[in-house]
């Protein structure tokens, strides 16, 4: 799959795989002190924004732009 199939995807749909954080990376955040992360294949960024509202440091990649735009709630300027 490349990004232009991704790019499809998410331009389609607000949150492919809902808005609430897998119940594991929530579960498994609660046990541990904030400290960096990095989340690799963001997509929409629902990850990294609870992680980032847990006192976490996020670098997240996405190797869709359409992906980072929703994930950053930048406008589509292409």
């Amino acid at each position: 799959m490349d990004s232009t199939s991704w790019d499809e995807r998410y331009a389609s749909a607000e949150h492919p795989w809902g808005s609430a954080p897998p119940r594991a990376l929530m579960t498994r955040c609660a046990a541990l002190r904030p400290g960096r992360a990095v989340d690799l294949a963001c997509g929409d960024g629902r990850n990294a924004r609870f992680l980032a509202d847990s006192g976490w440091e996020v670098e997240a990649v996405d190797f869709s732009p359409v992906a980072i735009e929703v994930a950053t709630g930048a406008p589509d300027d292409q």
